[in-house]
């Protein structure tokens, strides 16, 4: 009969491990708290840390084995129960050794620390492991031990009440590995999804090596001498399966102590060794003394180099997934209110698709209840329709033999669909969370240049959104200049700059300058040529303590008699009390992202002429942000008004609006006229409606601010669900 779930083990004589190497195996998330776990492990010492936001590494739980070796260790869910466990390979000291003494001990991850659980193996006089190896499509085990003869050994899993029940049965090796001195070493290789075992011997400069079809009769399907070219020292806690060519089909990279490390890959029913393209890398083992710097940077390293591509096999959802209505983890159980219940108002139901094994409706209830398993990983959708009652009406009609009456349901009908997503306990999915939406916005609205002279050069780093508008007002068609950048898409310690201009060197400039602060909240504003030479401070706070939220200005060259005075929205910086009204103007405007608002300085001014608008935005190692604008016209500086808001998430849409109307006023319309277009429902694919459900009780994170300016533009890229689109699957 063919064993649900087997390990196999190659057996190999007894040489001592690599001393003063550090094993990294992760990363991790059994706590669930979103912040990744490895595993660190060297002969003497095995740690299992959660690395902190900064970096710096806290200790969940450690073990210092006092009469063995640790050989090898992995995490893995070896119950099937959705708990995971850790399994550490011992190699018991001379000396240390008894009857009683296990080469396998197993914990279970409970509480977020690891706790001894039970297993017993039939394994006779078996010693000295080395190597271990998971596949995760089928939760097999192969691990390599060495006494008291090398061959291969299958091992059997069964769970009982408290503990696992182990059973064991002998392979018997080709001569090609049956006879030497080399250690042994066998790792899992799926080959167009076929499980294969590869058992592998370094003997001096050859690699022998045997391939298994692992059947219900292990069956030898090719073996050959391979020369290693100068590699030794076979690392074999550290081998890892990569699928690089996405053929799945994997491949076996085998890492060396004089830091070679070497592919062995089944091509064209031929073993082939060649060497890796992560050959000298040195980023399968680190020093037992390694920084946690270095161990962050080895983990990195892997993610980026593809090294971890087939942790999950049901690859490609594996790497970046969409999260539907739900995830859950292997042992958790589905109860989705498909329906209401028979005492509320159910009526039908019946699939509209073949649902998973196992899931079953229950009519009393209306839940679907579903309990998955290591075979369901993966993408999982529930279609179904259903009928609710939602009251009785009287039907009073005639048929052919006169009156007739009838108490009917009115019913209310859906077809819905439900996706979830089956994740493994051990390795959970990265989901992606789109950074939030914090706008630095420039906005600069003259009269048109003539024609000919409004062809303006951008040059930035993305992102950055840039929106041109020409308005033909009546006797003053004005140009709106608008550019943007999402201040929480910005990495720390970076910085960036763009620049949007139109080279004119003949013509005397005006240059102004506006600094933001946003950690001290603190604005700079500077002319060239002043108007004044005064330097001027307006502090709100000082003027109103219900203005605290409003920055400190500091003015140079501005006119002397700037003020703190009202508006019906904000605070009045300067106001021309006169009534000369100049006959063409000019805008402009920065809006900034704070803490809980947006603060937006605006200037009203007589007509001058754009040619530079220059930003640069630098953010420092600890998140505070500085954002300077140097915007560069030819006319005069005269501004009639200059003013200062602050906007909330509330009223952004409406201040938006009531903006626009007085910026039009300013240059010259004296009124609008909006056309009205009905409203049309938009239809919305079947990924759309998830995403909207699920933004609607997303939680994780604040929902990025989404500004509906008509006057100033949002990147139509934002992103507003939790997790990026991926295909939609066939119904």
């Amino acid at each position: 009969m063919r064993p649900k779930k087997w390990c196999i083990y190659a057996v190999f004589l007894h040489l001592s491990a690599h001393a003063g190497q550090m094993n990294v195996n992760g990363p991790f998330d059994l706590n669930g708290n979103g912040l990744d776990e490895v595993l660190l492990f060297t002969e003497n010492q095995l740690r299992f840390v959660e690395i902190q936001s900064n970096g710096s590494h806290a200790v969940l739980w450690e073990a210092t084995p006092e009469n063995y070796a640790i050989k090898d260790a992995i995490i893995y869910d070896l119950a099937s129960d959705g708990i995971a466990e850790l399994i550490i390979l011992a190699d018991f000291l001379p000396g240390e050794r008894s009857d009683g003494n296990k080469w396998l001990h197993l914990y279970t991850w409970t509480d977020s620390i690891f706790v001894p659980q039970t297993i017993s193996i039939d394994n006779g006089e078996v010693l000295h492991p080395n190597n271990c190896d998971v596949d995760q499509q089928s939760g097999i085990l192969s691990i390599a031990v060495g006494s008291p003869f090398r061959a291969a050994v299958l091992l059997q899993a069964v769970k009982q009440e408290k503990n696992l029940m182990a059973n064991i049965v002998n392979i018997e090796l080709p001569d090609i590995l049956h006879n030497g001195f080399g250690q042994v070493f066998s790792s899992f290789m799926n080959l167009a999804g076929e499980q294969h075992l590869a058992v592998f011997s370094p003997e001096n400069e050859i690699l022998k090596v045997v391939l298994f079809r692992a059947d219900e009769v292990p069956v030898v399907v090719v073996e050959n001498l391979l020369p290693l070219n100068g590699a030794r020292n076979l690392i074999g806690s550290a081998i890892q399966k990569t699928d690089l060519d996405d053929d799945q089909r994997e491949e076996l990279q085998l890492p060396f102590a004089n830091g070679k490390v070497l592919t062995l890959a089944f091509v064209d029913s031929v073993l082939v060794l060649t060497e890796s393209k992560f050959s000298g890398q040195n980023i399968f083992v680190l020093p037992d003394n390694a920084s946690e710097e270095s161990i962050n940077s080895v983990i990195s390293s892997r993610a980026e180099s593809g090294l971890y591509d087939l942790f999950d096999p049901k690859k490609p959802d594996s790497l970046i997934v969409i999260v539907p209505d739900d995830t859950l983890r292997l042992g958790d159980t589905l109860n989705y209110r498909a329906a209401m219940d028979t005492a509320t108002g159910f009526y039908s139901f019946h699939w509209l698709s073949q649902p998973a094994d196992s899931a079953y409706f229950d009519p009393t209830t209306g839940n679907i209840t579903w309990i998955p398993r290591r075979e369901d990983l993966g993408e999982h959708e529930f279609r179904f329709y259903a009928e609710k009652r939602l009251k009785e009406q009287l039907i009073s009609d005639v048929d052919d033999l006169g009156d007739r009456h009838r108490i009917l349901p009115v019913l209310e009908e859906a077809e819905q669909t439900y996706v979830v997503i089956v994740i493994d306990t051990v390795k959970p999915p990265v989901i992606y969370i789109p950074p939030p939406y914090k706008p630095y916005i420039v906005s600069v609205y003259t009269p048109s240049k003539t024609e000919g002279n409004e062809r303006f050069i951008f040059d930035g780093v993305p992102s950055f959104d840039v929106n041109i508008n020409e308005l033909d007002i009546p006797n003053n068609p004005s140009t709106f200049h608008i550019i943007s950048a999402n201040l929480g898409s910005i990495k720390k310690d970076k910085r960036v700059d763009f620049s949007y201009s139109l080279n004119t060197d003949s013509i005397a400039k005006i240059t102004l300058t506006i600094d933001h602060d946003l950690a001290e909240n603190v604005i700079h504003a500077s002319v060239e040529p002043p108007v004044d030479t005064d330097t001027l401070f307006l502090n709100p706070t000082d003027w109103r303590s219900e203005l605290h939220h409003y920055p400190t200005y500091r003015f140079n060259g501005f006119p002397e008699s700037l003020r703190l005075g009202e508006t019906e929205n904000g605070i009045s910086l300067f106001d021309r009390d006169n009534e000369r009204k100049p006959k063409k103007y000019a805008h402009i405007s920065i809006s900034t992202p704070l803490a809980d608002n947006r603060h937006r300085l605006s200037i009203n001014m007589t007509e001058i002429e754009l040619w530079t608008i220059k930003v640069n935005i630098t953010i420092d190692s600890t998140g505070n942000k500085k954002a300077s604008t140097t915007i560069i016209f030819s006319g005069e500086f005269d501004p009639q008004n200059i003013t200062a808001e602050m906007y909330t998430a509330e009223n952004m849409a409406k201040r938006a609006m009531e903006l626009q109307y007085k910026i039009l006023e300013f240059m010259g319309v004296d009124s609008t006229a909006v056309a009205e277009t009905p409203v049309v429902e938009e239809k919305k694919t079947f990924f759309q409606r998830l995403f909207s459900r699920k933004t609607e009780v997303a939680t994780p994170a604040a929902a990025p601010e989404v500004e509906a300016p008509v006057t100033e533009s949002v990147p139509t890229d934002t992103v507003t669900t939790e997790v990026p689109p991926v295909t939609e699957p066939e119904n």
